[in-house]
């Protein structure tokens, strides 16, 4: 006769081969899925919609409590106070001197661009006279090449970007005032060349516009009535009018209009996109958007908003029964419901999941239970408890994703009989019973 110690050491043996290992893994793990597939915090009670009639009892508020915007109207109205929010600007004192600068060095360029391109001319020139016909360029001197080399080269490497045609009549103008030009061609030279005419009149035109105040932005994306400007050195704020300052496309467009009407008095060889060309080279704002600073702002107005537009008394009814529910209806039944979930505390998160823990527990171990007494040859493989838990597991992750995330209709499309008419065939109709029962 065995000894009760070796019985109770037996027995538990027995007890670690057929509960520890691989059936104690997939124990925890059913129970872990069966806990997070419930809905975590509070689950509404109040599931109607507007245009729904109330057919419980007249709904009485039973204490006081803060009626909520509705999203949509919260959102809409920080976008409001967003759009109403001033944009603020830095000052750039030395956009004008920069201005005037960068006019200087663009001219300087193209005088040389423009020299090459009049040496080449007068060394045309003269190796055709040499020569009694006019040459072709494969028939042109070695310097006369090297001056048309030249050109080529300071052309693509100008700071401004412009068609042949127009870099060949503004190099045309600059030539006609050389004294090695012919008589018939030449120009007095009482006027400074056509570029430097135009970038002069942009860096003087551009320099007033900047005392003005241009902004590095359209005018358009300013949607309030006044601007900030900030200078943090000074630490002084400027609030400006909208129509005292001038846009980034207004100011170059009325540039553009100025230069035609005074320099080029309807000269048709440039076109409008050869002057912004000039225009883009040497404008420069007075006044930059600052989007960060600004969007600490808009932040800082959206928080004045409050999401409460004003409190349900103690004892005022909500809703009749038989009343269909309106949107002011159903804003203070959201509520409600929102202040009811707001007083699950801590304390009461904590014992929802023991709760829960508890209840996932019951039912996997229930079933182990059945299946450890009932069905002991399934007990003891370990192909068939990896199979049975892929099916429960499909089936408890199919509701929770089902209750969290899609409408409610659709718990109809868990596949829990295609799971026990699975159990039928490949065990019994016990077993199909029992597993669909847990």
């Amino acid at each position: 006769m065995r000894s009760p110690r070796r019985y109770i050491v037996w027995r538990v043996r027995t007890l670690i081969r057929d509960f520890f290992g691989l059936k104690l893994g997939v124990f925890i793990v059913l129970l872990i899925v069966t806990t997070l597939a419930f809905r975590s915090g509070s689950i509404s009670e109040i599931s109607k919609s507007v245009g729904d009639r109330w057919q419980e009892e007249t709904l009485i508020a039973e204490f006081e409590f803060p009626l909520y915007k509705s999203e949509d109207s919260l959102r809409a109205e920080r976008q409001r106070m967003r759009e109403a929010t001033e944009p603020i600007f830095y000052p750039f004192p030395e956009a004008r001197q920069q201005t005037r600068g960068m006019a200087d060095s663009i001219a300087a360029s193209l005088d040389a661009v423009f020299n090459a391109y009049t040496d080449y001319l007068i060394g045309a020139r003269r190796d055709s006279i040499a020569a009694g016909t006019d040459l072709s360029p494969q028939q042109l001197s070695t310097a006369t090449v090297q001056d048309s080399l030249l050109f080529m080269d300071l052309r693509l490497h100008a700071p401004i970007r412009l068609s042949g045609s127009i870099w060949r009549h503004l190099g045309w103008d600059y030539a006609r005032r050389s004294p090695d030009m012919p008589t018939s061609t030449r120009l007095a030279p009482t006027e400074s060349p056509l570029f430097e005419r135009i970038l002069d009149a942009i860096a003087d035109r551009s320099q007033r516009l900047q005392l003005q105040g241009v902004l590095d932005v359209p005018i358009d994306s300013v949607l309030t009535e006044y601007l900030t400007v900030r200078d943090t050195l000074a630490q002084t704020f400027e609030q400006r009018t909208v129509t005292s300052v001038v846009g980034h496309h207004e100011a170059r467009e009325r540039i553009r209009v100025w230069l035609e009407e005074t320099v080029l008095q309807g000269n048709s060889h440039l076109s409008a996109t050869a002057i912004f060309q000039f225009i883009e080279a040497i404008f420069v704002p007075s006044l930059i958007y600052q989007p960060g600073p600004t969007e600490l702002r808009r932040r800082e107005a959206e928080a004045l908003i409050l999401p409460v537009r004003g409190m349900v008394a103690e004892g005022e009814e909500i809703v009749r029964n038989g009343e269909r529910i309106t949107p002011a209806i159903k804003q203070k039944l959201d509520s409600l419901e929102r202040e009811r979930g707001s007083e699950l505390s801590a304390t009461q998160g904590r014992l929802q999941l023991l709760g829960q823990l508890l209840l996932g527990l019951t039912v996997v171990g229930i079933f182990g239970i059945f299946l450890r007494n009932a069905r002991p040859e399934i007990f003891r493989s370990n192909k068939f408890i990896l199979l049975l838990a892929l099916f429960y597991a499909v089936v408890v992750v199919s509701f929770g994703i089902v209750i969290r995330f899609a409408p409610t209709q659709f718990i109809y499309a868990v596949p829990v009989v295609i799971v026990s008419v699975l159990l039928t065939v490949i065990f019994d109709s016990r077993m199909a019973f029992f597993g669909t029962f847990v």
